[in-house]
């Protein structure tokens, strides 16, 4: 979309849309008030069209399935990484507690 907005300049004097006539373009104003000067950008009709269309698309009940699928897949990697974690921290812990897995100090074996 965003590569489908033209940057406008609505000076104080000029005329952006008379009530009642049709519609062309679809403004978005940045800065500045329909009585003022006026930073918008804008959208014309066929531009319109086309973001509509990809819009539909990313909601299309195909693309929020893939979407779905997607977010399972990662939250199953984010259980098995955890999981992995946790079971890494308990091992450790487990080593850390056995007195018979101790690693045997070099300087105690250097003063015998």
């Amino acid at each position: 979309m965003c590569s489908r907005l033209k940057p406008v300049l609505y000076t104080a004097d000029s005329i952006i849309i008379w009530e009642g006539d049709p519609v062309d373009e679809m403004l978005f104003i940045m800065r500045g008030n329909i009585l003022t000067d006026v930073e918008a950008f804008c959208l014309m009709p066929d531009d319109l069209k086309s973001v509509a269309s990809q819009f539909r698309r990313l909601h299309s009940k195909q693309l929020q399935q893939q979407w779905r699928t997607c977010f399972i897949q990662a939250a199953w990697r984010r259980y098995c990484r955890r999981k992995m974690e946790r079971a890494v921290k308990v091992h450790d812990r487990e080593f850390e507690a056995c007195p018979s897995c101790a690693l045997p100090n070099p300087a105690a074996s250097e003063t015998i």
